[in-house]
């Protein structure tokens, strides 16, 4: 079962954001996203489904200026024991982002 949503994340621009109850030891990656503005969408969207959710740079960034910059990839991190069932939200969200709309024609159609 998730955990309590509703939480919030420590100050951004921290080298390691986690929300309240994420810790280090207790956090697993269950994405890798593109920046920092895609990362807080996947947190929202875990988060209304019930799950504290946290994100951090990539350790596969491994770049001089990464100290200086805020951009690049992602880690989405959860609770371990939530990877699953966040694996199949998110999973569900890009199953639904890939199916096209069913809109009525337009005018003149």
């Amino acid at each position: 079962m998730p955990a309590a949503a509703g939480r919030t994340l420590a100050a951004p621009g921290t080298a390691l954001e986690y929300a309240p109850g994420v810790e280090s030891d207790d956090a697993v990656v269950v994405e890798v996203v593109s920046g920092e503005t895609e990362a807080e969408i996947v947190c929202g969207l875990l988060r209304s489904a019930g799950f504290e959710c946290g994100y951090r740079d990539t350790a596969a960034d491994d770049s001089a200026l990464e100290e200086f910059i805020a951009s690049g990839p992602r880690d989405i991190l959860v609770h371990a024991r939530d990877l699953e069932a966040a694996r199949a939200v998110l999973g569900e969200a890009e199953r639904r982002a890939d199916t096209p709309l069913d809109l009525p024609p337009g005018p003149g159609h």
